[in-house]
């Protein structure tokens, strides 16, 4: 590890986020498509790096907006790229020059695309986005048979795919909500093909529907949060088994004894109940570690818990070590990872009252990513080979 940057990293198992992705295709099998989820910067892990390793294993990517998509292209990935965020008219010509699938959220915005398309002389690869229930992107469930014939007849067109979100797929079994989006979803597909129109790419499943509902697999799955080895809900663990790959950790920058009375950082929120052992630690707010955690979370010191003590930083926070006598300056801490890896990302969100998907994309550009596992000079050969600059490092 090169000594003049900041201490602290986060360490991701590529090889864990490949048993992931083979996990979910032994559940759901050969012949459906499967298209993880890389949008923001992969939850946190790096959108490069975890693509690249995965890619062999997959049949498309998910990327919420065109600049991941491009960032994507220009890291070498080749597979296709699904931009699942809308478009604006300024994105169309890099999204077409970078070979992104759009998707479609009305007929307006396709008008928009097939125009621009035939001023590129391209023919743009899109999928239509209806609305099931989820009331948000998309086009209202009531008017998407209409809507997606007129997208149909657009030249320069190709209607690749047409999908919907479930909204509480994470709930349990046979939810009312989730069944009544599958038959709004299906109605649309049977409507469809009432009128002679085949889509080739249905997809609806994200994380929790492709656990426990493969009434909605159709043609092709969305895995996010468990390509990341979190699963989406307690009552989903059984179902299969996923590695964790993220490592969160620091070192100790300095340790001073504070005397009852004394108070630890802004607002003196922490006052010394007694003579306490306390530990600086290089990481803030600024880093992704939530001020809402002080005086709240702890975090692992020689495999021992240590309360974070006072109001966290913006570059960093302290901790009490009274209890661990043996602990010296430079020893490594902790915030996310180990055997305990899922609990402790499940315990922060939860003390951050957010769910855990907030909490592993928090984690910002300051904490340097060090990737490990046999994948990682695979993928660093190919950014280096497409000139990507990068402050990851790595290690085989």
């Amino acid at each position: 590890m090169t000594s003049f940057l900041r201490p602290t990293v986060a360490e991701i198992n590529l090889d864990a986020l490949r048993t992931n992705i083979s996990q979910v295709r032994g559940l759901v099998g050969p012949k459906i498509k499967i298209m993880p989820i890389v949008k923001s910067n992969a939850y946190g892990h790096g959108a490069i790096p975890v693509a690249r390793a995965i890619e062999p294993q997959i049949d498309a990517l998910g990327v919420a907006f065109i600049h991941e998509g491009i960032e994507l292209r220009l890291g070498g990935v080749q597979c296709p790229i699904l931009v699942m965020s809308g478009i604006l008219d300024d994105c169309l010509k890099p999204a077409f020059e970078n070979d992104l699938t759009l998707a479609i959220t009305e007929f307006a915005t396709a008008s928009r695309v097939s125009r621009k398309a035939r001023q590129e002389g391209v023919t743009a690869k899109v999928h239509i986005e209806v609305d099931t229930g989820m009331g948000r992107l998309g086009i209202s469930w009531k008017e998407a048979t209409h809507e997606i014939l007129r997208i149909y007849d657009l030249p320069n067109i190709e209607v690749e795919g047409v999908f919907s979100h479930l909204a509480t797929s994470d709930d349990v079994k046979q939810d009312i909500y989730t069944c009544l989006q599958l038959e709004r979803f299906q109605s649309i597909l049977e409507a469809l093909e009432q009128r002679n129109i085949t889509i080739p790419i249905k997809h609806l499943a994200n994380s929790a529907a492709i656990l426990q509902y493969p009434d909605t697999w159709f043609d092709l799955v969305r895995p996010g949060l468990m390509v990341y080895g979190m699963y989406p809900a307690k009552h989903l663990q059984h179902i299969i088994s996923l590695q964790f790959p993220l490592t969160i950790k620091t070192r100790i920058l300095q340790i001073r004894t504070f005397k009852k009375g004394e108070t630890i950082s802004y607002g003196r929120t922490f006052t010394c109940s007694g003579h306490r052992r306390i530990a600086v630690i290089p990481v803030g707010y600024a880093d992704g570690f939530s001020r809402v955690l002080s005086n709240r979370a702890e975090v692992l010191v020689r495999n021992k818990p240590a309360p974070i003590v006072g109001a966290i930083c913006m570059d960093m926070c302290m901790i009490d070590v009274t209890h661990i006598p043996e602990v010296k300056l430079e020893d490594e801490v902790i915030l996310v990872g180990g055997e305990n890896g899922r609990y402790m990302v499940e315990k922060l969100a939860s003390l951050m009252s957010t769910i855990s998907y907030e909490v592993l994309s928090c984690f910002g550009c300051r904490v340097r990513r060090i990737y490990l596992g046999e994948e990682s000079m695979l993928c660093q050969k190919s950014m280096i080979e497409n000139q990507v600059l990068t402050t990851t490092e790595w290690y085989g």
